[in-house]
């Protein structure tokens, strides 16, 4: 949903349609939670979207500057689960209460920050120091298309479908790149029945899908605590992954 302040060219992106008696920046300036996040969506129409309006001429790595806000959004919905008592998100267009629209200056400080405490949560995948990339203003649009999608809990399949969208067909043409549907990763992780002490080793891991259904089959998750026990007691021991894509490498850690 573009939103248009009339005279001006569209500059920012609707979470929703304003209801009766409602403006734009009711919309904009209302906090969301985990439960208003919807949990159906095509992840990679939003990215097809997001090249049309943005990327294809930001000058960006498209790959990496996604993969940042992804990254962001993911640490933003695991604080609101596990942290926020409220259950809000933060990841949004941010409004300027001065003048009551979105600005690109806010919004790029709060996202940027986002990224950079996943960063410290989350050391290994990308560069000390980094930030977001993009220019301020394209930033808000990105951000405004992926904010009302709940990416945590989400099928993979979807994340899967968006990132083998993203590696450039040229690299998955040369390097004999192929991405194993989720149904059949699952009929092969039934037909191997993996046991909770044995290795698995993926030599051409990809986004990882192999290693996650094999830790879901030997280690289901009933808790919070139990999802941080298999992360540190069984993943970082028994399972394995080699790619040598860098950019299905960083998907996959």
């Amino acid at each position: 949903i573009l939103y248009r302040p009339y005279p001006k060219e569209f500059e920012n992106t609707l979470f929703d349609l304003p209801r009766r008696g409602q403006e734009p920046k009711d919309v904009l300036e209302a906090k969301k939670t985990l439960l208003q996040l919807k949990k159906e969506f095509n992840f990679k129409d939003i990215i097809q979207g997001l090249e049309e309006l943005v990327l294809a001429d930001s000058g960006k790595d498209e790959f990496n500057e996604i993969f940042k806000l992804i990254f962001a959004k993911i640490w933003d919905e695991k604080q609101a689960q596990e942290v926020r008592k409220d259950k809000t998100v933060e990841f949004g267009q941010v409004v300027n209460p001065k003048t009551n629209v979105p600005d690109p200056e806010l919004t790029y400080d709060r996202t940027n920050g986002l990224f950079r405490k996943a960063c410290e949560a989350w050391p290994g995948i990308f560069r000390e120091g980094e930030d977001i990339e993009l220019m301020k203003r394209h930033l808000q649009i990105c951000v405004g298309r992926i904010e009302g999608v709940r990416l945590m809990g989400s099928n993979l399949r979807v994340m899967d479908d968006a990132f083998e969208y993203l590696l450039p067909t040229e690299a998955k043409k040369k390097k004999g790149q192929f991405f194993t549907p989720r149904h059949v990763v699952e009929m092969c992780v039934r037909m191997l029945n993996p046991k909770p002490n044995e290795y698995i080793i993926d030599p051409a891991c990809g986004s990882g899908g192999f290693l996650l259904h094999a830790m879901d089959w030997c280690y289901p998750v009933r808790d919070h605590d139990t999802r941080e026990l298999r992360k540190y007691k069984y993943a970082s021991k028994y399972l394995w992954g080699i790619d040598f894509e860098t950019r299905a490498a960083k998907t996959s850690r």
